[in-house]
Order: structure tokens, then sequence, then C-alpha cells
């Protein structure tokens, strides 16, 4: 009985030290990697997104990007045309990507693997043309400057934005620690596991695929709205396919069924990595890229799949020796 509140409250001091680093963070790094840190978070958001959608409820998708982009794209005009709040802005571009991706989970019902990605692919693409072309709204290709957004007397630069978007972060995780647990998230789960098993105990596959979509486009939706506000301009070709493959590689390294955890640390390593590697531009992708294979092969559960198949291997040995000298 000892052991799970040893473990708890080694959980618990891990995230009371890991909330008083977040809290000073600024004031130790200095502005740059605050900034730095500010991006981690919005990736982190759409890693989440990403994870609850593949990892959690097992579909598949390559348009994330494009909820990436509605969420930032609506809030900047919502701000910038009808002056609504900088939170009600985002909290609003992450009602309407999650409400635009709910119709995308009903075909999961009928199509699944390749034949839904390609679907969601289409989708993405086609909304970077919006984005491109429907000049009189977005701006297209001259680029769409994103208002400064104030919470009540704190204008949204450099530390009350970073402690506005880590406020909106906890918040989210936390309620998405809470689904995980809740019968949507073992619904989820169940889907993952088996659609036919799960058809048989009763759950509606169309209304919870749909469901899984709507949160994955809300929480990536929240994360491109934040990423509006913290970088002040946007361009059609920043949602490319290129950002659904670099959300998708947060999750990979992170861990794929590891939601919170391991989209945390996919974000902050995948953000900071060209960072640590600016000296070296001309093989930074090549990097990246083997850093995936490097996953794919050895860490099929990511780094947190990785240190928990370790954990289990240690105490597998300790367990055999304690048979082995008994």
């Amino acid at each position: 009985m000892g052991k799970p509140v040893f473990s708890n409250r080694w959980k618990i001091g891990i995230l009371v030290l890991l909330g008083v680093l977040l809290l000073f963070y600024p004031k130790m790094v200095g502005r740059y990697w605050a900034f730095v840190l500010i991006l981690a978070g919005c990736y982190f958001l759409g890693a989440l997104g990403y994870n609850i959608l593949v990892g959690l409820a097992g579909q598949v998708s390559f348009g994330q990007a494009a909820f990436f982009g509605i969420g930032a794209y609506a809030s900047s005009l919502l701000m910038l045309r009808l002056n609504v709040p900088a939170w009600a802005a985002v909290l609003l571009a992450g009602f309407l990507a999650g409400f635009i991706a709910y119709p995308i989970g009903i075909p999961a019902l009928k199509i699944s693997g390749h034949y839904l990605a390609l679907v969601t692919l289409a989708f993405s693409e086609g909304i970077v043309v919006i984005f491109r072309e429907w000049v009189s709204m977005t701006e297209g290709p001259y680029g769409l400057r994103v208002p400064t957004g104030t919470f009540g007397p704190w204008v949204l630069k450099g530390e009350p934005l970073y402690y506005f978007v880590l406020v909106i972060i906890v918040m989210l995780a936390i309620t998405a620690h809470n689904i995980t647990r809740s019968r949507i998230g073992r619904a989820f789960k169940a889907i993952r596991d088996g659609e036919v098993a799960a058809s048989s105990l009763g759950i509606n596959l169309m209304n919870y695929k749909a469901i899984a979509f709507a949160l994955s486009g809300f929480y990536t939706g929240v994360g491109g709205a934040l990423l509006a506000l913290a970088t002040g301009c946007l361009m059609p070709w920043d949602f490319d396919f290129r950002l659904t493959v670099a959300l998708l590689g947060m999750v990979v390294v992170g861990g794929l069924r590891s939601t919170i955890l391991g989209s945390a640390l996919g974000a902050v390593l995948l953000t900071y990595f060209p960072e640590w590697t600016g000296k070296l531009l001309e093989v930074k992708e090549l990097m990246f890229g083997l850093l995936l294979l490097f996953c794919f092969l050895f860490l099929r559960g990511g780094i947190v799949g990785g240190l928990i198949s370790l954990k289990n291997k240690m105490q597998n040995t300790k367990i055999g020796a304690k048979l082995f000298e008994t």
C-alpha cells in the first residue's frame, strides 16, 4: 500500500518543481527563450489535439495544419474586424475549428486508414488555398497582421503573453486529462482497440469519431490562435503540410499513446531542436528525419513509451533476482 503513495508523492513533487520553474522561467532565461517556450506551448496544444485523435481514438488524419490555421486566422480576424477581446477570440477560434472538424469525423465511419488520411489531406490543402486566395479577408500572400491583444490592464507582449498562454495551456491540459479518464475517453480507447468490439458494447461509432475530431480541432485551433498572438503575422504557407508533419513528429517522438506528457515532451524537444542546431542549418532537416526514423525503429512508443518499457524491465529484473535468491 505504501508504494503507490510514494509514487504519488514523487509525482506531486515533480509537478510542483515544474510549476515553479515555469513561473520563473522568463526571468531566468530572458525574453527570447521565453518566446521559444511560448511557441512550444502553442505546438503542444496542436500535438495534444493530434494525440487525442490518433493516439487515443485511433483515427488517422493529415489535416491538423488546417485546424491550426483556422484557429489562427479566426482569432486574428475576430480581434481585427470585430474588436473581440483576445481571450474570447482564442476560445471562439477553438470552438470554430472544432465545429468545422466535427463533420469530418462522419466519413470516418465508412472509410479508414490511408483513405481517411487522403480525405483529411485534401481538406487541409483546400483550406490553405482559401487562406491564400481570399485576399479581401485574409490578405492572402501579403500576410495578415495580428493586432496586439490585451487582457484587462495587461498588453499581451513579453511576460504577460507568456503567463496568458501558460494559464490557458494548464487549463486545457487538465481538461484533457479528465477527458482521457471519462466515459468519452474510455469510448475512444475502445474504438482504437477494436471498432467491432466497441460497437458490440453499444458505443455509437459515428458520434464518438466525430467528437474525437471536434476535440482535436478545438485543441489545435486554440494552439493556432495563441500562435497568432505570439508571432503577430500570418502567412498562408505557415499552415501547409509541413506543419502537419511537424505535429505528427512531436506526437511520435514524445509518445503516441501518452496524451499529455508525450505531447509536451515532443513539442518542447522539436521546438527547441532548431535552436540547438542553429549552426547546422544545412543538416537540420536530415537530423530531424533521422530522429523520427530512430523513434519509428527503436522507440515505438516514443520517449515516454521507452521510459515505461525501461521501468518495466527493471521491475521484472528485480522480481527475477528475488525469485532466484529464494
